[in-house]
């Protein structure tokens, strides 16, 4: 046996790709990992609409695994699933045989703002959640405080259910000199809720920061536009490699996330703003569900009202500790770490595994 065939497979389901989110298990010499999507056409469509090379060997794996389905049994399967997707009505047949666990960062179930809604049919798969939660099937692993509050109030049984935070694994999870420059970046999609034009506004605003804009997305035009007028402007793209990333988080002072609250989504826990933290950046995010577990106002960060101004960053900046807050995002981010987030993991697929036996 090889020692690949020796370790416990952890099936993950994730909506599209779930490797960022499971390096703790990735990482364990205890678990082989095997992960497929559940969005098997959506992906493939909008990879051809986009002109880009359709991945077509994964197309059709994903697809063999929904026809696996079943018949896989005696495995532990996570689910990355957003409240109330279709798709549970299929994958929902996985319970009975499996040690099945529901990993979610959503903080509003039993709400009615949801991601994703299908019309007239959303009540029904509400419902579907619902029943599908409060079996003895099925258990919880919450990424925050919040979303383990919400969905114990949507459920009624007392299955396993815990929070894991997101791991970040590198190695900058120590005190470095805080930079003292005028630098700002600013890590993920380019769409309206994030708050893009607040930043390019920062940028045209303070010509004296050298604003970073890491990341792609609809708005890609725009921010291309800005940075051909504004010199303060760098926009490198998006970057895939994690090293390559914090790499430009270590030349930043500052991390910037003015996201935009719309009626069915808020910013969730997010890794780009720990990672922020770990490298000693003073991260700036709006008043959010998710950036409000990580960050503690004026003590490893700044939380912000979406009405904010670039006038009132730059107070901020003029009139704090920087050095302490940076400091303090250093240690606070260390309950994240790989060892820590690790261990967690283990301990609740062992009680899970122990407490269930499958039928």
């Amino acid at each position: 046996m090889t020692e690949e065939q020796s370790r416990q497979e952890i099936i993950v389901l994730h909506d599209t790709d779930g490797r960022p989110y499971y390096k703790a298990l990735d990482a364990s010499d205890k678990y082989n990992v095997v992960y497929y999507e559940s969005s098997v056409f959506r992906l493939f469509l909008r990879e051809l609409y986009k002109f880009k090379k359709a991945d077509v060997k994964k197309l059709i794996r994903n697809l063999f695994f929904r026809c696996r389905v079943p018949w896989i049994k005696d495995k532990v399967i996570i689910l990355g699933m957003a409240p109330y997707d279709f798709r549970i009505s299929y994958y929902a047949i996985l319970c009975k045989k499996n040690y099945v666990i529901e990993h979610t960062s959503w903080p509003y179930w039993g709400q009615n703002n949801v991601p994703r809604t299908y019309g007239i049919m959303t009540i029904f798969f509400k419902k579907l959640w619902g029943k599908i939660l409060n079996s003895s099937f099925i258990n919880i692993v919450c990424v925050s405080d919040s979303a383990f509050k919400t969905i114990n109030q949507f459920r009624k049984n007392n299955n396993c259910s815990t929070i894991i935070p997101h791991v970040i694994d590198i190695p900058s999870l120590k005190n470095k000199p805080m930079r003292k420059d005028k630098t700002l970046i600013f890590i993920g999609k380019l769409i309206p809720e994030k708050g893009i034009d607040k930043i390019l506004s920062f940028a045209e605003e303070n010509p004296s920061y050298k604003v970073t804009i890491i990341g792609d997305g609809p708005l890609k035009n725009k921010v291309l536009q800005s940075a051909k007028i504004f010199p303060n402007i760098r926009y490198l793209g998006f970057i895939r490699n994690r090293h390559e990333i914090y790499n430009h988080l270590h030349e930043s002072t500052f991390f910037y996330l003015p996201s935009i609250k719309t009626h069915r989504w808020e910013e969730l826990f997010g890794i780009s703003i720990i990672e922020a933290m770990s490298c000693g950046c003073i991260c700036f995010c709006s008043n959010h569900v998710g950036p409000r577990q990580i960050i503690h106002d004026k003590v490893n960060g700044f939380l912000l009202e979406e009405n904010h101004t670039s006038r009132d960053i730059i107070n901020l900046i003029n009139n704090s500790d920087l050095e302490m807050i940076s400091e303090n995002a250093i240690i606070e981010v260390k309950k994240y770490s790989l060892e820590t987030v690790q261990g967690l993991w283990d301990n609740f697929i062992e009680r899970v595994t122990r407490e269930r036996s499958i039928k």
